[in-house]
């Protein structure tokens, strides 16, 4: 809307109301000043302070009933009290800039900037003689349609707004219930209580159920039972023969087959056989392995003569 547009104005009046405020008050107990722009320069600032507040309580008891407005036009139509020239806008000046405070005082608009005062018209209405006053037509306009507009709510607007939600529900007592605001999974809920039962949440992120705790139990291994002490050291001694690979028969010729060449036979097999994790004997070797291996596979057995060497000391 330009600032002449004056047509589109008229168009989104859809109420008015209007209120007879006065072009003379009070600025002492004894004096008695016009609402003019010519006083206000003059008088003392004290003198303004008291007239603001006369014009104020004078004018807020007609405000009480009247509607609410986000926008508004006003119009003054101001009344001479004499036949002497009266300059409208010198009493419309002053008028307008009590009036419209007393508006914002007694909450009928937000505010009293071109964002809500739309408009503000003046006319000269006439002769009534000494009875000097003006009259201010407020007309209330509609909003404008805006696809992009946004519309803010607190907190307290929504309480509000669900309290009165709940009251018109078909609840028995539900002008006693209250409406608790909470929030449970990154959403907003909201909670009806009725009379004094228990309030789950309220507000603010809710506890999270603790996991419930689970034990897992290990399968124990056991040992072998223990043996006696005798064949301990038996196995022993038997364990570092085959480990250490040193045998206690003498040497012998390569090729010739001895009893030490049999494959051993592990001492403990008397008793219960016992086994590491993975199986094997504990008294198994890799030398061990080797040899069954080698004894397992056949082998030329080679017989020398017994027949004596001849020596120097042999006696024909």
């Amino acid at each position: 809307m330009t600032p002449y547009d004056f047509n589109e104005v008229f168009d989104r009046v859809v109420d008015s109301y209007s209120v007879r405020i006065p072009t003379y008050v009070n600025v002492s107990k004894k004096k008695r000043k016009a609402v003019n722009l010519n006083i206000y320069r003059n008088l003392h600032h004290h003198h303004l302070s008291t007239q603001k507040k006369n014009f104020s309580d004078e004018v807020t008891p007609d405000l009480r009933d009247k509607p609410r407005a986000e926008e508004v036009w006003i119009h003054y139509t101001v009344f001479a009290p004499s036949r002497r020239r009266l300059d409208t806008m010198n009493v419309g000046s002053i008028a307008d800039k009590y009036f419209s405070d007393t508006m914002v005082e007694a909450k009928k608009i937000k505010d009293d900037n071109t964002d809500h005062i739309v408009l503000s018209t003046f006319s000269f209405g006439g002769l009534t003689i000494l009875d000097g006053h003006a009259i201010a037509t407020i007309n209330i306009l509609k909003p404008k349609e805006n696809p992009n507009m946004r519309i803010l709510l607190d907190q307290d607007d929504i309480q509000n707004a669900l309290n009165d939600f709940v009251k018109g529900l078909s609840i028995p007592n539900a002008d006693k219930a209250t409406v608790e605001l909470g929030i449970e999974n990154d959403e907003i809920v909201a909670e009806v209580v009725m009379g004094d039962a228990p309030v789950k949440n309220k507000g603010g992120r809710p506890r999270k159920a603790r996991a419930k705790s689970t034990t897992t139990t290990k399968e124990e291994v056991t040992d072998a039972p223990e043996e006696s002490a005798d064949s301990g050291d038996e196995g022993i001694g038997t364990d570092t023969d085959s480990r250490s690979g040193n045998s206690a028969t003498p040497d012998v010729e390569e090729g010739t087959k001895t009893p030490a060449d049999k494959p051993k036979t592990d001492t403990k097999t008397t008793g219960s056989k016992s086994k590491n994790l993975f199986g094997e004997e504990e008294n198994q070797s890799s030398e061990s392995v080797e040899k069954k291996t080698e004894d397992s596979s056949p082998k030329k057995t080679v017989v020398k003569p017994a027949g004596k060497k001849s020596s120097i000391f042999d006696v024909d």
